[in-house]
């Protein structure tokens, strides 16, 4: 089995292992046994990982995925081994797309099975910045997204899943301690010379925005203050309309009191991005802020 030098051979130890699993009942002596065997399951998980060797690496984190979901209990005991490995591989540049986000979506249904009990493992918070790296993960050339609806961000893969990752881990792990980590990335972000990394702080927030709104508000001053000069001043037109939607976010999400604190000075700026922008797409979402803003202003 997992002894063998044919990899074929690990692969199917891998499939017979984990079909076992889920065939036999839960908190069994001989699921006991059998659950021995996982270590070396994730040992070969991080070998091939380190080798980039994809093609074998794809069933194997699917198998994973299955048991993570499915008998999360066998896994408990290796929870911080596991993060760590996991977010290894969603973090590989050797990897292709796929496999990367595959192991981010066990880290996912790690924390969304473990929830609290996972909020004091420090690996668990590891992932964060590889989620916000997702974001910067664009494939549409500036022409092709000038081109497209709003909703087309989400047909690039990695931007999807990094979002989807940030949601998620938001109200699985709590705001309290999720909140700090996104925030701290999103303020070196914001100061990158990188239009990716900027773009990524401000949506890194929109993503965020429902399940840690208690945590926000606090920074809500620092946020729009950060947030007003890249509607119009930033140098990328994805970035401005990346601080516009964060706008909207923000003004659903926290009116009334965002509108009578910041009116004065966020419907001036919305109002020269409609005027002066020279990208439909941005000048459009200019527009919604405004109705988002507006309709918390009633």
């Amino acid at each position: 089995g997992y002894r063998s030098p044919n990899l074929e051979a690990k692969i199917a130890t891998v499939k017979a292992t984990t079909e076992l699993l889920l065939s036999l009942k839960p908190k069994t002596k001989t699921m006991g046994i059998f659950a021995q065997l996982l270590p070396a399951m994730f040992q070969l998980i991080g070998g091939l990982a380190k080798e980039g060797n994809d093609e074998p690496l794809t069933p194997i984190l699917e198998e994973a995925h299955q048991l993570v979901q499915h008998r999360y209990a066998l896994v408990v005991p290796h929870a911080p081994q596991l993060l760590k490995l996991f977010t290894a591989v969603a973090s590989a540049q050797s990897l292709d797309a796929a496999n990367t986000r595959l192991a981010m979506g066990v880290v996912v249904e790690m924390a969304r099975r473990g929830g609290s009990a996972l909020r004091n493992v420090k690996e668990m918070y590891e992932v964060t910045p590889v989620a916000i790296s997702f974001l910067g993960r664009l494939e549409l050339s500036l022409e092709e997204w000038a081109d497209k609806s709003a909703d087309a961000d989400f047909e690039e893969e990695d931007f999807r899943v990094g979002m989807e990752t940030l949601d998620y881990l938001s109200m699985y792990l709590g705001a309290k301690n999720f909140f700090p980590t996104v925030f701290m990335r999103v303020r070196e972000g914001l100061s990158s010379q990188d239009w990716k990394f900027r773009h990524s702080a401000l949506m890194a927030i929109c993503a965020v925005c429902e399940g840690c709104a208690e945590e926000i508000a606090p920074a809500l001053q620092s946020l729009v203050t950060a947030i007003i000069p890249r509607i119009t001043g930033d140098a990328h037109p994805r970035v401005r309309w990346a601080a516009c939607n964060l706008c909207a976010h923000l003004c659903a999400e926290f009116s009334p009191a965002l509108q009578q604190a910041f009116g004065d000075k966020l419907i001036p700026v919305l109002c020269r991005a409609m005027a002066q922008e020279r990208y439909p797409r941005v000048c459009n979402h200019a527009s919604l802020c405004i109705v988002d803003y507006c309709a918390g202003d009633e």
